[in-house]
């Protein structure tokens, strides 16, 4: 047994020598192919690494070219900061560094209206050539290959209808309505209410024959197409075409303005190069200088209506009205993004589409006419999340006009004319979320900021105070931002300007009167109140009455309470005699009680009503 075991313990050391001297001789044989690779400054293939010993050859060769990856990039930022070090050194030494001003910015002083300029490519062109001559013809031929692949214009409705299977088109002629089922002499018989009657018997007309036209709206079309699945495919093809195409587009665009941007000679030697993301590019302009980049933000807004129709699309049919109401809106209806390009912005950074009714609504308020204005929507209809942020977003646009450095033909200074604040007014409990909605849409491209204006009869207000206000509200005008308020702040600072002036107050300060009502007078010239859910606004219980004086009694005095206690006390002394006369004939309803309480009497009617009352009087 001895024996056997010695012979199987110098094979088992014979077999682990082995073992050992092959996985050494693999292990230098990946060293040395290691090595090969990185002299070559390639990877390292597969079978270099495919030994005997080696359990997992294409973990191994992962994770070894992992390591030559990351040992070439090295490399590269080691060589990269040398030259940098170099160049800068060179650029001291001959005084030649430029400052950053160098690089001139894309909205250079350039004069482009829209009759002599049509599209994007050529207003860059036009930049370009003028700030940048040196790469001029590269900048023609980048601008000639925008031109010449112009992607399609926007998918419409009626468009996607002609390609749908078994599509139908709306019904454009008279449809057949059954008569109407009713007649005034059903509805009413005597005469005093006929009028009344017929009126109402008109609108119950009306209503039936809207309920039985058969004309079939653009939208009822697309949503009875989408369930057909041949159809889902057609328009999932048509989106995914529109936004390759509109992708492809922004990245011409963007190219453009990577060319149009080429900083000084120091960038480019160093490899360094300007953040051009859609966001960065937006965020430069203002709503001003935005019509010169309208169609780089038409472009982004057709891609986020794509995305956002292929989203709602595979979602299925829940959402099915919502997928028609997006392929029905192509953009830009009612609206011109050149005239409004705060509204494009505002777009973009929300990524919504503006409808048509909604720049009406908006459109109506921005009028000039300085008149009240009372208008009415449905709910859901976007008031409170797209159109007052479009009101909001006009209002910064002008205000950034008015703070332009340039004069105008007239030789009047921009920033001299008059800029009006808006003021929204709100109801206590939706100013939490209405407020922070509305920051959420206009502070970010827009740059835009809510401010509350608070105020109460209880603060501590004097002449510094009102006077900080008062410029603050010029601060929020001058820059275009928005004052968001409630009713019951915005009645206290009235009332408080005259509980301030009267002498019978306790707290009377004329000066401080003097001052707050220089801040009445400037929202009453210089601003304009939108009132959000008006009809509560404008109701009698939102009055606010201030108290004044010295306390004195009501008209009356004690004789408003004792008269009436007398007549209730009247009446509690004769109820045994009311329940025993008129309880059996079912007349009153009588519970006695003793004093200080007043006995309960309850009249019934019947036909012996009158005779009650006569015993009471």
């Amino acid at each position: 047994v001895a024996r056997d075991y010695s012979n199987l313990r110098r094979q088992w050391e014979g077999r682990k020598h082995n073992h050992n001297t092959n996985r050494q001789n693999s292990k230098n044989l990946i060293i040395a192919h290691t090595r090969n690779a990185w002299s070559e400054r390639r990877d390292l293939y597969v079978h270099e690494v495919n030994y005997e010993k080696v359990a997992s050859p294409c973990e191994l060769r992962d994770s070894i070219n992992t390591y030559l990856t990351n040992w070439k990039k090295s490399e590269q930022l080691s060589n990269f900061t040398e030259r940098f070090s170099e160049a800068l050194t060179v650029s001291q030494n001959k005084a030649s560094l430029h400052s950053l001003s160098y690089v001139s910015s894309i909205t250079a002083k350039v004069d482009v209206s829209h009759s002599t300029v049509d599209n994007f490519s050529e207003q860059f062109r036009l930049i370009t050539l003028k700030g940048h001559d040196s790469n001029s013809s590269a900048l023609h031929d980048a601008n000639f290959a925008v031109r010449n692949q112009e992607p399609p214009k926007p998918l419409t409705a009626p468009e996607i209808l002609s390609r749908f299977v078994g599509r139908r088109n709306p019904s454009g002629g008279a449809s057949i309505v059954p008569s109407f089922p009713l007649t005034l002499d059903d509805v009413v018989t005597s005469e005093e209410f006929r009028e009344m009657a017929k009126d109402l018997v008109s609108k119950l007309e009306t209503s039936w024959q809207l309920a039985h036209e058969t004309k079939e709206s653009v939208s009822k079309l697309l949503i009875d197409g989408l369930k057909v699945e041949k159809n889902r495919t057609v328009l999932k093809l048509l989106l995914e075409e529109e936004l390759r195409f509109s992708r492809e587009k922004k990245e011409k665009v963007v190219a453009i303005i990577q060319r149009a941007e080429a900083g000084p000679s120091i960038l480019e030697s160093t490899g360094l190069w300007n953040n051009t993301s859609v966001s960065t590019i937006l965020s430069k302009f203002s709503a001003v200088t935005a019509q010169l980049y309208g169609e780089f933000g038409l472009t982004i807004r057709r891609v986020q209506r794509a995305t956002r129709c292929l989203r709602l699309l595979d979602q299925g049919d829940q959402v099915y009205a919502r997928l028609a109401r997006e392929l029905e809106n192509t953009g830009s209806c009612g609206w011109d993004p050149f005239v409004y390009p705060e509204w494009l912005l505002l777009e973009l950074d929300n990524d919504f589409c503006i409808r048509e009714h909604q720049a009406e609504v908006a459109k109506e308020f921005l009028s000039d006419e300085m008149i009240n204005q009372l208008l009415q929507q449905n709910m859901g209809e976007g008031k409170t999340d797209v159109i007052v942020p479009m009101i909001m977003a006009h209002f910064g646009a002008v205000a950034q006009r008015a703070n332009r450095t340039t004069n105008d033909n007239s030789g009047v200074h921009l920033s001299d004319r008059m800029s009006e604040l808006c003021c929204i007014t709100v109801l206590n409990s939706l100013y939490p979320s209405n407020s922070i909605t509305w920051q959420w849409r206009i502070g970010g491209l827009l740059g835009q900021r809510v401010y509350p204006m608070l105020f109460r009869r209880d603060l501590a207000f004097g002449k510094s105070e009102a006077a900080q206000m008062l410029s603050e509200l010029e601060y929020i005008t001058q820059n275009g931002h928005v004052v968001v308020t409630v009713p019951e702040q915005r009645l206290s600072q009235e009332n408080k300007v005259v509980e301030l002036a009267s002498s019978t107050a306790i707290h009377a300060d004329t000066e401080t009167s003097e001052a707050l009502l220089k801040v009445l007078r400037f929202l009453k010239n210089r601003c304009r109140n939108f009132l959000d859910e008006s009809d509560m606004i404008l109701s009698p219980l939102y009055q606010l009455v201030y108290t004044l004086g010295d306390p004195v009694d009501m008209d009356g005095g004690v004789l408003r309470w004792s008269v009436a206690a007398a007549a209730l006390q009247s009446v509690s002394d004769m109820a045994p005699e009311l329940q025993a006369r008129f309880q059996d004939h079912h007349l009153v309803e009588v519970h006695l009680h003793k004093k200080p309480r007043f006995s309960a009497v309850r009249l019934l009617d019947g036909d012996g009503a009158d005779e009650v009352w006569d015993f009471i009087r």
